[in-house]
């Protein structure tokens, strides 16, 4: 495609830009760092080829204006869309920034866990733009800029926004361009296509990306190349080629899961792929913890934020103290677990997973099949399995879409030869009680993942406790705790000078009431929240009044409780973690329970730290 007007280091554009140095191009634009006319300030200019059709143009500039709210850590911001001469470009934010592409062109390679951190993050951010009715369509290795220190990812950033209103416009690319570009998009975002593209657009997006970072190559190649253009991945070949690669099962189901032609066979929407991910991260991280090994995901602390001072962790939740030592005393083989020392992109594995011929001619004559509706994700695995020599256990359990499925962890067992998987369907409870010395006693079963001991809490070190948990949720390592409020005019002072010490660093939404059922719930939830306003700059103000009502719709209609936990962790950010307190009453109807289940599973991921109070008896078994 043309570029119009050469540009040149030195040019000065519209009197407030200079341009320094040539970054590189993609499908649609010409990318130069710049840097304002006045100051040292850098930015990236992204100048969108002059052949562009003007109504193209118009459609980018209004995807510019409806995303002008979608913020995330992850995503790169827009500083203002301009023209100079008869280029429209775009300005974001920018510092010292490369391209995904161009890292993996210096040779990176990551560990599966940071592979699928990233893609983590960067579901959370492709989130951002979904709730607010808007599709991603064009993630690739180029709209993704990474900062790299001593060979760590620091920065992710997503450029906001994607281009798919130009995708009709892109003529004449080459075969290198066309792979790049459209290799990633889903089908209904490619031209010509029937159905117009919705959320489940941007998992393919992400499956594509898993793909890549895992086996270094793009899904079309050679004579499949033209594929790329208009058609979907072989998702044969996909599950094939990660199982060769000796990646296991449960995540080469996630990626399969991802990449299926018919939307309606994708996960429904990021909620459901994050939901998976962190699972399957979850699992890994505690198979590696009981090997005796470091913790894979230490690094990714640093990811898209300065690291922040860790309080003292709580014997509370899987992976804190209790579970980490219980990890290492079960002294499981290093021969059954992950091995993080293994990075990506890998070649073929020829001798550690089973036996028959691997070769790239026969991936690549895999590349021309069709996705066949029909099948399951499960499907596909066990046959990759069945290639290598490998079988599945019998099948149990229910996929989130409704279809009979291995869980996850027995079909990692199937792969390493583990067989420790927990039972699924088993249910997390946590219990508090005081006794008349003021000490607290912690209780719980243990549920999927969880295994959780008997701790004692002496009331005087209770702010200082649920403090520390505020501070590590900055890292997003936050916490649920259902705690037994402490008694008289002494325990009603202690609780007043906690949330006060709280509101000076944390977004604290305190609810005096509400906790019996979801209407109460939300009436407290909306006073609390306007009383917390005061606390917050005013950006900050407008920006959780924009993202309330949504949190608020999504807790009202109570359909999917995860959806809900998701929208209440949003409000927090980066520097003001959210911290909600509510007094919770025996018994919760059904849907507040839901609610706060959820609400639990998430805040160990996310900066969200909820504290339950209640008196006389828990409100969970």
């Amino acid at each position: 495609m043309s570029s119009g007007t050469a540009l040149r280091e030195r040019t000065i554009i519209n009197d407030c830009y200079i341009l320094r140095q040539r970054v590189g191009r993609d499908a649609y634009c010409e990318i130069w760092r710049a840097s304002a006319l006045f100051s040292a300030t850098n930015f990236l200019l992204r100048f969108i080829d002059a052949s562009v059709p003007a109504e193209y143009c118009d459609g980018e500039r209004r995807l510019i204006l409806d995303a002008y709210d979608v913020r995330h850590a992850a995503i790169l911001d827009v500083v203002e869309v301009d023209r100079y001469g008869q280029q429209m470009f775009i300005s974001s934010e920018y510092n010292a920034l490369v391209t995904l592409e161009q890292a993996l062109s210096g040779g990176i390679t990551f560990s599966l866990e940071h592979i699928c951190g990233f893609v983590l993050e960067l579901s959370q951010a492709l989130d951002m733009f979904n709730r607010r009715g808007l599709v991603y369509g064009t993630l690739n290795l180029q709209s993704i800029f990474v900062s790299l220190e001593q060979g760590l990812v620091t920065e992710l950033k997503l450029l906001k926004p994607g281009y798919l209103p130009l995708v009709g416009a892109a003529s004449g690319l080459g075969p290198e361009v066309l792979r790049c570009n459209h290799g990633f998009m889903a089908p209904e975002c490619k031209p010509g296509a029937a159905a117009a593209p919705d959320q489940r657009a941007d998992v393919y997006s992400l499956g594509i990306l898993l793909y890549r970072l895992i086996t270094g190559l793009m899904p079309f190649r050679e004579v499949h190349e033209a594929r790329a253009l208009d058609a979907t991945v072989s998702v044969r070949h996909v599950s094939n080629a990660l199982i060769r690669r000796g990646i296991p099962p449960a995540l080469a189901m996630i990626v399969v899961a991802c990449v299926r032609e018919n939307p309606a066979s994708r996960y429904p929407n990021m909620v459901g792929l994050i939901r998976e991910l962190r699972l399957f991260l979850d699992d890994r991280r505690l198979a590696t913890i009981r090997r005796g090994a470091a913790d894979p995901l230490a690094d990714l602390e640093k990811l898209n934020a300065a690291k922040s001072a860790g309080g003292a962790e709580q014997v509370l939740r899987k992976l804190d103290m209790a579970e980490y030592f219980g990890a290492l005393s079960a002294g499981l083989s290093a021969e059954s677990e992950p091995d993080s020392a293994v990075h990506f992109p890998a070649a073929i594995s020829r001798g550690g997973h089973g036996s028959g011929p691997s070769t790239d001619t026969e991936e690549v004559a895999e590349m021309g099949e069709s996705d066949v509706d029909s099948l399951s994700a499960q499907d596909y695995v066990e046959a990759s399995l069945c290639l290598i020599g490998v079988s599945l256990p019998a099948r149990a359990g229910v996929r989130a879409n409704g279809s009979a499925a291995a869980p996850a962890d027995l079909a990692a067992a199937a792969l390493h030869g583990s067989s420790d998987a927990p039972a699924a369907g088993s249910q997390t409870a946590v219990t508090q009680q005081a006794d008349a010395g003021g000490m607290a006693e912690m209780s719980t079963e243990v549920g999927r993942h969880v295994r959780w001991s008997h701790v004692r809490i002496d009331s005087e070190e209770l702010k200082d406790s649920l403090l520390a948990a505020c501070e590590s949720a900055r890292s997003r390592h936050g916490a649920f705790r259902y705690i037994q409020e402490p008694a008289g005019d002494q325990g009603k002072r202690l609780m007043a000078e906690l949330v006060e010490a709280m509101r000076r660093s944390y977004f604290v939404l305190d609810l005096l009431d509400g906790g019996h059922d979801l209407g109460g719930f939300i009436s407290a939830l909306q006073a609390a929240f306007e009383v917390s306003l005061r606390d917050v700059s005013p950006g900050i103000r407008r920006r959780l009044r924009s993202r309330f009502p949504s949190a608020l719709r999504s807790i009202g209609a109570s359909s999917d409780a995860g959806i809900a936990a998701l929208e209440c962790a949003g409000l927090a950010t980066r520097s003001r973690p959210l911290v909600m307190v509510v007094r919770v009453v025996d018994p919760m109807d059904g849907g507040l329970e839901a609610f706060f289940d959820a609400l639990a599973a998430l805040a160990y991921h996310e900066r969200l730290c909820v504290f339950a109070f209640f008196s006389g008896e828990a409100p969970v078994a």
